[in-house]
C-alpha cells in the first residue's frame, strides 16, 4: 500500500476500483456537480425486507401476548416444601433462564432492526443520511430512532420475569373444618341504643337488628346505668340480667338473620271472617302446621298456664286421658293408632269442609273462649296468628307459629314522681307477692320419634296404661322444637300532664291498654348434605355430612358455617313425652331474662302507643323529686342491654340459629381461578387444603403494548421503504459520489448488503454488483483547503 501527500488546484475526490467487467480499473470523480460519473444503483430486496420485518414482528408479539394470556407454570410446590431462602434461590436460578433466553433474542432482533432502520433512513432520510452526513443530526438520527424503536420492541422482553404465585388449590376438608373445640369467647359491636320513645326501635318494626333485641346483651358488653337524674326514692331495685345457654361465638356479632325480609307467612287477626281464609295457604306443611299448634298448647300453656285464660274443655280435649283413650280404641277395633290430630278433628279427614286455616282458627278461638260474653273485646280484635317459615339456610329451616294474645289492662292513670322516669313507667301495684309473670325465654326441646318414626303425636293401641298417653322410642336428629315468650303492653293515647310545682305529680293518662302475650312454637329442622361435595373439596374425615349457613350474605368477604354431624347439639337437649304437669323439666333453656323476685311488671313505653299528646315531649324533662328513681335505674338498664322479648317470633329464630350452630366453625371465601374442583359453590379455606405455589414466567400488559407499538412501527418502516423503493433509488443516484460508494462497500450497518442490491453502472452499460469491486486508490481531500490532498494507494 502507498500513502502519499500531492497538492492540487483542483479540490476533488478520486475512487479507482478494479473490477471484473472488461476494464482494469475505475475512476469515480465527484466535481462541484451533483451527479457522479459513474452512478450507484441502490434497490431494495422487498422479499427479504418484508420478510425479516414481518417475522420478527410476529415473533415478539406472539412472545409477548403468550407469557401474557397464558399462565405459564415453570414448576409447583406444595406452600408448606419451600422456605423463604429456598424460594429466593429457585426464583434466581429461573430469573437467569429467562433473561439470558431473552437476551439472546434481543440480540438476533438487534440484527434485523439495525438493518431495517438504516433502511428506512435512507429511503425517507436520503439527504440527512447521504448529502449532510458531516452534520450532527445525520450522525445521531438513525442512532435515536434505533434505540427509540430498540426500546419499544424489547420492552416486553426485558420485562419476562419469573415469580412465585398461588398455583393450584386442592380443598380437602378435615374434622377441624367441622366441628369447633373454641371455648367461649366475647363479641363486640357498635349499636344503637333501644330508645323508649322512638317507635321505630320496637322488635315489631320491619328488618329489626339482632342488636335491638334480647342477644344485644349477648353480643355487646353490658351497658352499665348511670346514677341518672331522678332522686325520688321508695326502695332500691336490683338490675336485671339475661343468661344464655350456649357459648358466645365472634360470628354472632356479624351474622344477619333477616326474620322479616326472607320469611313466607300467612297472618291474620282471629276474628277474620272464616271465608276470607278459604284462599289462604300454609308456607309449609299442613301436618308440620298441625303439629306445632297442639305442641303450642301442650308445652306452652303447661309452662305458665295462669297467666293465660284458655278453655279447660280445649285443653282436656288436648291432653287426652287414659279413659277417653281406652274409648275411642273400643269404638274403633280396627285402629291400631291414633293422632292427636284425629283426636281433636284436625286432619283432613277428620275435619268438615273447613281447611286447616279455617279449623285451627276456630279451635283458637274456641280455646281464647271468643263466644264468652266474659271474654273482653281487647282479646277478640287484637288478638293474631302467625304460621312463617324462615330459611335460615340452604339446608336449615324454622317453621313457626305464632300466636299473639291481647288482655285489657287496667292501666288508666299513673303518676310520674312514683311510678315513672323519662323514658317510661312501671306499675308497682303488681308487685304484689303473689304476682305471676309472664317468662321472657326461649327454650328447646327434642323432637320425639314414634313407632312409626314420624314426629306427631300419636297414641298406640298396644301402649301400657300411663298418664303420658303417648309412645316416645327415639329422638329425631334432623329437627328439635323451640319455644319462645314476649310481652309488651301497648294503647291507644298516652296524655302526659306536666308537674304543677311540688304539690302535683305529673300524670301518664292512658286509654285503651292491653296486655299482649306473644308465644312462638318453632320446629327448627335441617338436612344434612355432603359438604365436602357441596364444595368440592376431598373429605378426610370420618364423614363430612353436615349444615352450612351464611354469617351475612351482604359482606364481600363471605363467612360460611360449616357443622358437621356429631356438632349438632343435640346432646343437650331432652326428649320425653309430655306429662299434665313439670313441662319445665324438660326444657333446656337458651335464653332467660333474670331479674329480682319484684322485676315482674312490663314497662310501659310510650313508643307503644298509636298518639302522643302534645305535651308528651315534656316528660323527657323530668328531674329529681319529679320523677322515680327506681324506675329509672331499671327501666334505663333493660332498654340498654334489651332486657325484654316483645316479639316472640324473631327471638325464637335468631335463638335457634345460634344454638344449632354454637359448635360450627367460621370458613372464609377465597376466589381462586383454578382448583381441582370445577363447581359452582364457592371454596373456602380449610385447614387440609393443600395450596400449591406455582413458579410463574409473565410480562406486565403495559410492556405488551410498548412491544406491539415498537413492532407495528418497524413492520410500517419495513413495508414503507418497499412501496417507496422507486423513489428512493431515484434520489440515491442523485446524490451519490465516492464517498458514498466507499462507505456502501465497508459499512454495511448503514448499506445492509443482505437486504439492498448494490450495483454501478458503467459507461458502456454494463452493470456491475458492488461487491465485485475492490478500493485500490483514495484521494482524501481536506475539506477547507482544496490544494491539499492525500493519496492513499496500495
Amino acid at each position: 500500500m502507498l500513502l502519499s501527500a500531492t497538492s492540487s488546484d483542483d479540490p476533488r475526490v478520486i475512487l479507482e476500483l478494479s473490477d471484473s467487467c472488461g476494464s482494469s480499473s475505475t475512476s469515480i470523480t465527484r466535481d462541484s456537480g451533483p451527479a457522479p460519473a459513474y452512478p450507484l444503483k441502490v434497490s431494495v430486496q422487498s422479499l427479504r425486507t418484508i420478510g425479516a420485518t414481518l417475522s420478527v414482528a410476529l415473533t415478539i408479539v406472539g412472545f409477548v401476548i403468550f407469557f401474557t394470556v397464558f399462565d405459564i407454570d415453570l414448576i409447583s410446590f406444595s406452600s408448606v416444601d419451600k422456605n423463604d431462602d429456598q424460594r429466593k434461590d429457585l426464583l434466581d436460578y429461573y430469573n437467569s433462564i429467562s433473561g439470558s433466553i431473552a437476551n439472546a433474542i434481543e440480540k438476533i432482533i438487534g440484527v434485523v432492526l439495525q438493518a431495517v432502520i438504516a433502511i428506512g433512513m435512507l429511503s425517507f432520510a436520503t439527504e440527512i443520511t447521504l448529502y449532510d452526513y458531516r452534520r450532527w443530526y445525520s450522525r445521531y438520527t438513525a442512532v435515536i430512532v434505533a434505540a427509540a424503536i430498540g426500546f419499544l420492541i424489547t420492552s416486553g422482553l426485558s420485562a419476562l420475569n419469573v415469580q412465585i404465585v398461588p398455583g393450584q388449590i386442592t380443598l380437602r376438608m378435615t374434622m377441624e373444618d367441622l366441628v369447633t373445640t373454641e371455648a367461649t369467647t366475647f363479641a363486640t359491636s357498635d349499636g344503637v341504643l333501644a330508645m323508649a320513645w322512638n317507635k321505630s326501635t320496637s322488635e315489631l318494626t320491619k328488618g329489626n337488628p339482632v342488636l335491638n333485641t334480647v342477644f344485644r346483651s349477648f353480643i355487646l358488653p353490658f351497658d352499665a346505668s348511670s346514677d341518672g337524674i331522678c332522686t325520688n326514692s321508695e326502695y332500691a331495685f336490683s338490675q336485671p340480667s339475661v343468661s344464655f345457654g350456649y357459648p358466645s361465638r365472634s360470628w354472632h356479632s356479624r351474622a344477619v338473620l333477616d326474620v322479616s325480609g326472607t320469611q313466607q307467612a300467612v297472618q291474620f287477626n282471629l276474628n277474620t271472617d272464616l271465608d276470607e281464609l278459604n284462599d289462604e295457604s300454609l308456607p309449609f306443611k299442613e301436618n308440620v302446621a298441625r303439629d306445632l299448634l297442639l305442641d303450642l298448647f301442650r308445652y306452652g300453656w303447661s309452662w305458665e298456664v295462669e297467666l293465660i285464660n284458655i278453655s279447660d274443655s280445649v285443653m282436656a280435649d288436648i291432653f287426652y286421658s287414659d279413659d277417653v283413650l281406652a274409648w275411642k280404641f273400643a269404638q274403633n277395633q280396627s285402629a291400631e293408632s291414633f293422632s292427636l290430630g284425629e283426636l281433636v278433628n284436625l286432619t283432613e279427614d277428620t275435619r268438615d269442609d273447613d281447611n286447616f286455616l279455617q279449623a285451627s282458627t276456630r279451635m283458637l278461638r274456641s280455646a281464647l273462649k271468643f263466644d264468652d260474653d266474659n271474654t273482653s273485646s281487647t282479646t277478640v280484635n287484637y288478638s293474631t296468628v302467625k304460621y312463617a317459615r324462615v330459611p335460615i339456610s340452604d339446608t336449615v329451616m324454622f317453621d313457626s307459629i305464632t300466636l299473639e294474645i291481647a288482655y285489657p289492662s287496667d292501666l288508666q292513670l299513673l303518676t310520674t314522681n312514683y311510678h315513672c322516669s323519662r323514658n317510661g313507667c312501671w306499675d308497682k301495684s303488681q308487685l304484689d307477692a303473689d304476682t305471676k309473670y309472664f317468662k321472657q325465654d326461649v327454650r328447646a326441646y327434642g323432637q320425639c320419634l314414634n313407632k312409626d318414626r314420624t314426629e306427631e303425636t300419636r297414641f298406640y293401641r298396644d301402649d301400657d296404661s300411663s298418664v303420658v298417653n303417648n309412645s316416645c322410642v327415639d329422638i329425631a336428629n334432623s329437627s328439635m322444637r323451640i319455644f319462645s315468650g314476649g310481652k309488651r303492653i301497648a294503647g291507644d293515647m298516652w296524655k302526659y300532664t306536666p308537674p304543677e310545682g311540688t304539690e302535683t305529680p305529673g300524670m301518664v293518662h292512658m286509654t285503651n291498654v292491653r296486655e299482649i302475650y306473644s308465644v312462638t312454637m318453632g320446629r327448627l329442622s335441617w338436612q344434612f348434605q355432603d359438604l365436602s361435595t357441596l364444595y368440592g373439596a376431598e373429605c378426610t374425615a370420618v364423614t363430612c355430612r353436615g349444615i352450612r349457613a351464611i354469617v351475612n350474605e351482604s359482606d364481600t368477604n363471605t363467612t360460611h358455617l360449616l357443622l358437621g354431624e356429631p356438632g349438632i347439639p343435640l346432646h343437650m337437649v331432652k326428649y320425653t313425652p309430655i306429662a299434665y304437669a313439670s313441662a319445665g323439666d324438660f326444657w333446656t333453656s337458651l335464653v332467660q331474662v333474670l331479674g329480682p323476685e319484684k322485676f315482674k311488671m312490663t314497662a310501659v313505653l310510650p313508643r307503644m302507643f298509636n298518639h302522643l299528646n302534645d305535651d308528651a315531649d315534656k316528660m323527657k324533662l323530668l328531674r329529681g323529686l319529679e320523677c322515680s328513681q327506681e324506675n329509672e335505674i331499671v327501666i334505663d338498664h333493660a332498654l340498654k342491654n334489651h332486657l325484654y322479648t316483645e316479639d316472640s317470633h324473631q327471638t325464637a329464630c335468631i335463638a335457634a340459629f345460634h344454638f344449632l350452630f354454637q359448635n360450627a366453625i367460621e370458613r372464609q371465601q377465597i376466589e381462586i381461578g383454578n382448583t381441582v374442583a370445577s363447581t359452582q359453590e364457592p371454596k373456602l379455606r380449610f385447614i387440609g387444603n393443600d395450596y400449591q405455589m406455582a413458579v410463574r414466567a409473565s410480562i406486565p400488559i403495559v410492556s405488551v403494548v410498548l412491544s406491539v407499538l415498537g413492532c407495528t412501527v418497524l413492520l410500517v418502516i419495513g413495508v414503507a421503504s418497499v412501496c417507496y423503493r422507486n423513489r428512493s433509488t431515484s434520489r440515491f443516484a442523485e446524490l451519490t459520489g465516492p464517498r458514498t460508494v466507499a462507505e456502501a462497500m465497508i459499512n454495511d450497518s448503514k448499506f445492509p448488503s443482505w437486504l439492498l442490491h448494490l450495483t454501478l453502472e458503467r459507461e458502456r452499460g454494463c452493470i456491475v454488483p458492488l461487491d465485485q469491486f475492490q478500493i485500490r486508490n483514495v484521494e482524501l481531500v481536506h475539506e477547507s483547503k482544496a490544494n491539499d490532498a492525500i493519496e492513499v494507494s496500495v
